[in-house]
């Protein structure tokens, strides 16, 4: 699996919110950062991860009053459709 380096352009498809988000909730405020996939989603299509990858961000996502619960700190499920790779990382 290759550790891609990563940027987000987007999130859920959308460059800005389309409605009201709560601060705590506004990931958009996380377009144009970098990190790299730790881990790709899975290949069933009904799992709530399909086509997204987990992104360790270079950012401290949580110091930016945003929440993030997954077990790897600093991490968020992003869909592939809102990154864009910058560079093929090392095979793990």
């Amino acid at each position: 699996m290759r550790r891609n380096r990563v940027r987000i352009l987007s999130f859920l498809g959308q460059t800005i919110p389309t409605a009201a988000v709560e601060p705590h909730e506004d990931y958009w405020r996380l377009i144009g950062q970098t990190g790299k996939v730790v881990e790709y989603g899975p290949t069933d299509p009904t799992s709530l991860f399909f086509g997204k990858s987990l992104m360790l961000f270079d950012i401290d996502v949580v110091g930016l009053d945003l929440n993030c619960h997954n077990e790897v700190p600093n991490t968020l499920w992003i869909s592939n459709s809102d990154l864009i790779v910058l560079s093929s990382g090392e095979v793990q």
